[in-house]
């Protein structure tokens, strides 16, 4: 385990923590132990996670969520750093009351044992990844400095995307590892877009209430959809809990709420990197699904 620095074609600085060739964002190396100790970590077993690549929806996801299984739809007073697995010891995760909505942006190898061995729920978030590269550059160019090193520019930023040289590394390798515990361990995951959760919120809501058996009436699931979306969630979240966003920001401003849209990415990439990331995405897609419905051609793209 170690810091790792890169650079950009301009040789703009990006640090990244190395654990056995896997990366993370620089700040977990506060903790450098704490990776093996969560492998041995007993969850419960009504234990929810919700897991996804960075700036793919996380925190709406999470709370869309964490309301079905608190059968509310107000908007929670609360974010999910007291329930990500990766920066919470494992001392707080079990101070948690249950039902608890965990939360990562791990891959499956570096998740506790006892999830897969109890079979817990997973809801996997997934986005274009187009629009998870703009999201994730402005995003990391608001964070403190201890969260993040890297100032470069954007063409240089999405090629460290592109090649995985990132926190939590390629957004194909962490696709690919989900759907792979899916469909080779059995585990139930349920994968939710952020796409589909904009075309037909209800609709998903309805799908991970159901994933999760709970029985929750068509009024609370409409009021979830109508007090999630984002103008009504950025304002009760930063009203709320404001603090909590902007702590990790180097300037006091909220760096997690941007535009909440889909398709963004259309107003940043040049026809060059346009084509370059069709190129890439081609080669990287295998035998995946996921990964299939975001390359050209495809109704989400």
């Amino acid at each position: 385990m170690s810091i790792q620095e890169f650079k950009d074609c301009d040789d703009m600085k990006i640090r990244v923590w190395v654990d056995n060739g896997h990366y993370f964002p620089e700040v977990m190396a506060a903790r450098p132990d704490h990776l093996k100790e969560l492998q041995s970590w007993e969850t419960r077993h009504d234990d929810v996670l919700v897991c996804t690549y960075p700036k793919s929806g996380t925190l709406w996801l999470w709370d869309i969520v964490s309301l079905l299984i608190s059968n509310q739809s107000e908007v929670l007073d609360r974010v999910f750093d007291t329930s990500n697995l990766e920066l919470n010891g494992t001392e707080k995760l079990d101070e948690l009351q249950s039902p608890r909505v965990l939360q990562s942006h791990m891959t499956p190898h570096y998740l506790p044992k006892s999830i897969i061995q109890k079979k817990n729920k997973i809801i996997y978030g997934i986005r274009n990844p187009r629009d998870v590269a703009v999201s994730m550059y402005h995003f990391m160019l608001k964070l403190h400095d201890s969260w993040s090193s890297y100032k470069g520019s954007w063409d240089n930023f999405l090629k460290l995307f592109q090649t995985g040289t990132l926190g939590y590394g390629s957004w194909y390798e962490h696709v690919n590892g989900w759907e792979e515990l899916q469909l080779d361990k059995d585990h139930p995951v349920l994968f939710v877009s952020y796409e589909d959760l904009h075309r037909d919120c209800f609709k998903e809501v309805k799908k991970i209430s159901e994933f999760l058996d709970l029985s929750r009436t068509d009024d609370i699931i409409h009021g979830i959809v109508k007090n999630t979306q984002f103008d009504n969630f950025k304002a009760e979240k930063l009203k709320s809990v404001g603090h909590k966003l902007t702590a990790i920001s180097k300037d006091g401003t909220d760096p997690y709420f941007r535009k909440g849209i889909v398709g963004d990415w259309k107003n940043t990439f040049s026809d060059e990197q346009i084509e370059e990331f069709e190129q890439t995405i081609s080669q990287k897609k295998g035998k995946s699904n996921l990964i299939r419905r975001y390359t050209k051609g495809h109704p989400l793209v």
